[in-house]
């Protein structure tokens, strides 16, 4: 009975973590942050780092597919499975 206790917890809280609004929340403080970045440092980068981060900061006015495609193009992704998932799903 614990061990079922457990499970269900561990899911409630991982159901609660996935709530779209959360991760785009996530999403927008990462392309802020990289904003901040680029404001500062953009004169010292070479120029495939420039056109990465250039496409990052204006990942949401693309569409749909385009936004995922240029998260797989450049690699944006974040540490796990799950939370690439949740990336992909609510971009």
């Amino acid at each position: 009975n614990t061990i079922k206790l457990k499970i269900i917890f561990q899911m409630s809280r991982l159901t609660e973590n996935f709530k779209s609004d959360y991760i785009r929340e996530s999403i927008g403080r990462t392309i802020l942050q990289a904003t901040v970045f680029r404001d500062k440092y953009y004169d010292d980068l070479d120029d495939h780092s420039k056109k990465s981060l250039d496409v990052l900061c204006s990942l949401m006015d693309y569409g749909f597919l385009a936004r995922r495609y240029y998260v797989i193009k450049y690699q944006f992704f974040k540490s796990g499975f799950i939370r690439n998932v949740g990336l992909l799903l609510f971009l």
